[in-house]
Order: structure tokens, then sequence, then C-alpha cells
């Protein structure tokens, strides 16, 4: 049976209640952030229960909407070995995204995406100057120049809407950005291109066709449930080219009937 090596304070001092955390991520070897509501982010010691410092939006700094956000998730550096930055990227179920100083705790608004119904992963380019945010209920990956975040760069386009189920696409070094879909596919977007914010436009247009899966792997022919939903998918950092993939019928879908 599992056991939990260590344990880490949540509670809220002030009610009794328990903070429930919304998103986790390491940074580096020996520490984590931890994610919740109201914009409450706290970095965690692996070697402490109690987090090292704490940053809350307040209602004078960022306004009521804002202030109640809940923190979804972390940004995701494209290649696993590089140093970690002294800041990261957080996004919200508001569509916002935030920069952390992780050694002053600073929280800075960086900018509120347009569609979709909340930020569900940010991928980091390798060079760390793009941000691709894929969100909930939108068929669209904004691209946005961290040197630059108050406007959105470039979109890429995806050939369905992610709808309230949650898709995770994997953004490496060696083979670009990678996403599954709801038809048993995986499309790609080329390294070079996704390395320079997606500025060649002609070629986001008709990067689509470009299908990591049927043609490569042979998805379709894998998969037990034909047109499966291709949730998450995952490249090893030491192996180019080795994907895990989770796949599942679509739980929203109408059951099928036969006469």
């Amino acid at each position: 049976d599992l056991q939990a090596s260590r344990s880490f304070d949540v509670s809220n001092f002030t009610n009794g209640t328990y903070h429930v955390p919304h998103a986790i991520d390491f940074h580096g070897n020996s520490h984590f952030l931890a994610g919740f509501e109201r914009n409450r982010i706290c970095l965690y010691d692996i070697n402490r229960s109690s987090p090292l410092w704490v940053s809350q939006s307040t209602k004078k700094e960022c306004g009521l909407s804002v202030h109640r956000a809940i923190v979804s998730c972390f940004d995701k550096q494209a290649n696993a070995f590089l140093p970690e930055h002294s800041t990261r990227v957080c996004g919200t179920y508001r569509n916002e995204l935030h920069m952390i100083d992780i050694r002053t705790s600073k929280n800075q608004f960086l900018h509120k995406l347009k569609s979709g119904r909340g930020i569900i992963q940010i991928l980091k380019s390798e060079n760390g100057h793009y941000l691709y945010t894929l969100k909930r209920n939108s068929n669209l990956i904004d691209i946005l120049d961290m040197r630059q975040p108050s406007k959105k760069l470039n979109t890429l386009k995806l050939p369905f809407n992610m709808g309230a189920q949650k898709f995770k696409a994997s953004l490496t070094a060696a083979n670009g950005l990678t996403i599954g879909t709801d038809y048993g596919s995986v499309i790609n977007w080329p390294r070079d291109l996704v390395e320079f914010g997606g500025n060649d436009r002609t070629f986001v247009e008709n990067s689509l066709t470009q299908k990591l899966g049927a043609d490569t792997f042979g998805w379709e022919s894998d998969l037990p449930y034909g047109n499966s939903r291709i949730n998450l998918i995952e490249e090893s950092p030491v192996e180019p080219g080795l994907f895990l993939v989770s796949y599942s019928p679509d739980k929203f879908a109408e059951p099928s009937t036969s006469i």
C-alpha cells in the first residue's frame, strides 16, 4: 500500500478550514508550487510542512473578479533539463495569466484571454520566449510573447473543440507541439514553427494536415474504441519520438443505438 512520506500544511488559520489545491508543480529538485482559490499560490520546500511564502492578489490590486479566480495550472518548459527560471507563469479558470517571482513571491498580471472558459495548460517554448495556452471550451491555442504579453501574438487552430473535458498537449525541443484529438488522431506543429511563436501564418493554417498517429504510428488500428479521445500525450524527455498516450471514449457523447 502507498503511504505518504511527507505532509504539507494547507490550513486556513483564520477560520479553521483548508485551502484546496487545484494545481501543483515542482520547481527544481526540492521545491514545488501549489495553486488554490482566490489567486492564492504557495511555494513549499519538500523538507518543510509549512510554505516558504504565500502570494495572494487582493481586491485593491486587481478587483473582485480576479481576486476570486482559481489557479488552474503552472507553465511547463519544453526542455526539462534546462535550469529553472526565477519566474513562473500560472493560469486561472478566469482565463488570466500571472507571472510569479519565485524569489520574492511578487505576482504580476500578464494577460486575459478572450476565448475559452478557463486555462488548463501553459506550455513554454524551449527558448522561453513564447507561451502556448490551452483552454476549456475552445478550438484555439493562443500564443503569447513573454516580451510583450499584453497582446496575443498568434493562434493555432484545432480541428475540434476541446469542450469541458481536458486535453493535455506535449511541447518538446525535438518534435514541437503535439496534441490528441477527439476522433482518435494526433496532430503536430513542428519544432521550427513552435520555437518562433508560429510567426509563419501560412504554415500555421496548413499545419493541421500534418498528423502524427494514423499515418506514422497507426493509432486508429491499435485503439479498441475506434474514434476515441486522445486525452493526454507526453513525449519522453530522454527518448524523442517515444510517446505515452491516454485515451478514452467521450463520456459526454450520445450512446449509439442499433436495431
